[in-house]
């Protein structure tokens, strides 16, 4: 069974990235983001790249 799982991509405007009851909102600045999630799901961490590009 994995660990840990990490999510990556881009996203528009404010979204909250945590899964669960707590709330840990991002806000788009031009790039990507990273998400880990424990291997239950629940939120570990997560980070703004400001330097990914969409083209």
């Amino acid at each position: 069974m994995p660990q840990a799982m990490y999510a990556v991509g881009d996203f528009q405007g404010t979204v909250d990235f945590n899964p669960g009851a707590a709330v840990f909102n991002m806000t788009d600045a031009g790039g990507g983001y990273i998400l880990k999630l424990t291997s239950a799901g629940n939120f570990t961490w997560g980070k703004a790249n400001k330097q990914c590009n969409r083209n």
